[in-house]
């Protein structure tokens, strides 16, 4: 359940609103872990589809550990790799975060 401040915010200063948002530099990409958060409809038309999203997910995170991995930079501790790059079940947690125009509200 979310907040009354999330379901009707008394402006439009957000346009996402949810629990614990998370953002680089920590984070690949910016989500609200546990896919808890409420949307404008007009953010989540700007998203891209999730099915095409995971496409461009899957390629994205394959260049960077192989960058990471030809040295280019350090980003990714041993072993996290699915969560901080939002592949596998944690790819709808990043989707909502997708798009630059995400102006966030953290209710936590």
């Amino acid at each position: 359940i979310m907040s009354r401040e999330c379901a009707k915010p008394p402006d439009e200063s957000c346009n996402v609103c949810g629990l614990q948002f998370s953002a680089p530099p920590r984070m690949f990409t910016m989500l609200f872990p546990g896919n808890f958060f409420i949307a404008s409809c007009k953010y989540i038309r700007r998203l891209h589809h999730p099915m095409e999203y995971k496409t461009r997910m899957t390629k994205l995170a394959g260049q960077v550990q192989k960058l990471e991995s030809e040295g280019f930079f350090h980003f990714l501790e041993k072993g996290e790799q699915p969560w901080v790059l939002g592949t596998s079940r944690w790819r709808p947690e990043h989707w909502i975060g997708s798009h630059p125009l995400i102006d966030p509200c953290d209710m936590s």
